[in-house]
């Protein structure tokens, strides 16, 4: 590569659309780790954080699962015929 291929480095930013930070999605709506932890998201660019991400505990994993099973249970999934899932 040479010098004029170069990309500047400050060419990279933060995409346009991102969320102020980034949340689990358990039983239809946006929420955070139970107890509030974050880790930083890096950009490989820059190697610099540029947003936060709810850092799942076993309370968050035990929840999704819990809803998932009772989506599985309840809802149309355990009525349809094998291949024919319903359309979301």
């Amino acid at each position: 590569m040479t010098e004029n291929n170069r990309r500047p480095t400050n060419a990279h930013a933060r995409p346009d659309g991102l969320p102020e930070r980034i949340q689990h999605y358990i039983n239809g709506q946006f929420v955070d780790s139970a107890g509030g932890a974050t880790f930083d998201v890096i950009d490989p660019v820059t190697n610099e954080p540029y947003i936060k991400a709810a850092a799942g505990q076993k309370e968050d994993i035990d929840d999704a699962v819990a809803t998932a099973q009772l989506a599985f249970q309840e809802g149309p999934w355990p009525k349809c015929c094998r291949g024919s899932a319903p359309v979301c």
